[in-house]
């Protein structure tokens, strides 16, 4: 394909002498040079133009930081922000916890349901204390 007629740096798009970015600039310029009613819509307008600059000046950015990557560094372009440092691979962290891959840990024999458990506390047990420790003996 032929280069474009007006950049002359991107190649012309099939069917037209200008590339992609040029005619639609074109279009756009076109557009913003016409009346509009709501100046709502155009300032939106406007803000979307923006943004797309913005977003082409980074792209070139990247592409001017990348090239001078694999040449060396040496070519860098004046004014250009630098990629930035490939950050060091980390294990991927699942949230869910980790599972345990052990064996299971041994349980303690079932409970008995809580209406049991009050009926043994209250039940006398052969083991009982009582207080004052050693038995005394009254005296007459």
């Amino acid at each position: 394909m032929p280069p474009c007629n007006k950049c002359k740096s991107s190649t012309a798009q099939e069917g037209d002498s200008w590339c992609l970015g040029c005619s639609s600039l074109e279009v756009s310029q076109g557009l913003l040079k016409q009346p509009w009613r709501l100046a709502g819509l155009r300032a939106v307008a406007e803000e979307a133009l923006l943004s797309f600059a913005r977003l082409v000046r980074a792209f070139a950015n990247l592409d001017q930081s990348l090239g001078s990557q694999s040449a060396g560094g040496s070519d860098r372009a004046p004014g250009l922000t630098l990629a930035p440092k490939p950050k060091v691979a980390r294990p991927q962290r699942s949230r869910s916890p980790a599972r345990d891959t052990g064996p299971p840990l041994p349980r303690s024999p079932a409970r008995p349901p809580r209406e049991d458990r009050h009926r043994e506390e209250a039940e006398p047990s052969d083991y009982e204390f009582e207080e004052g420790g050693e038995e005394e003996e009254e005296e007459p």
